[in-house]
């Protein structure tokens, strides 16, 4: 599985893209971010695929309204989208634990929002292939981490 951070890419070549059996986009909702992203996988040699690549996009924070449709502006036309798209709300309650995790160097999920919570679980039943009660004792051990 590879979650594509536009910060980290050190382990990722262009050629061992299609090696992966799930791809996530992750962005932010920024055009900045989108930009980065599709430099990204132009320097990774997208455009040299075969056959274009699924990806699943991780949006957050998912910003209320209606967003423009960043899909059709990506000058990357070997990209094929799936569904289901992770969308997590905004919530003041995610962005200060997410400021606090990065202060403390950790992860505490005790601190998330109940909609960031179901959304993550909702990602791990489809990306990790398990079912609701596996999804959740994870979601439990993780959390008795901190």
């Amino acid at each position: 599985m590879l979650l594509l951070d536009t910060d980290h890419t050190q382990m990722v070549t262009g050629r061992n893209l299609p090696d992966f059996d799930k791809r996530v986009w992750c962005w932010d909702g920024k055009r900045l971010s989108l930009q980065k992203n599709e430099e990204l996988l132009l320097r990774l040699c997208l455009h040299e695929a075969e056959a274009p690549l699924s990806f699943y996009d991780w949006l957050s924070p998912a910003l209320p309204g209606t967003l423009p449709a960043w899909r059709a502006e990506t000058r990357l036309r070997h990209v094929e989208w799936l569904e289901p798209s992770f969308h997590f709300p905004l919530d003041e309650r995610d962005a200060i634990a997410d400021v606090h995790n990065q202060h403390q160097h950790r992860i505490d999920l005790r601190r998330v929002s109940g909609a960031f919570r179901q959304v993550l679980l909702t990602m791990l039943q489809q990306l990790g292939d398990c079912d609701a009660k596996t999804a959740r004792r994870a979601w439990a051990t993780a959390q008795k981490r901190w």
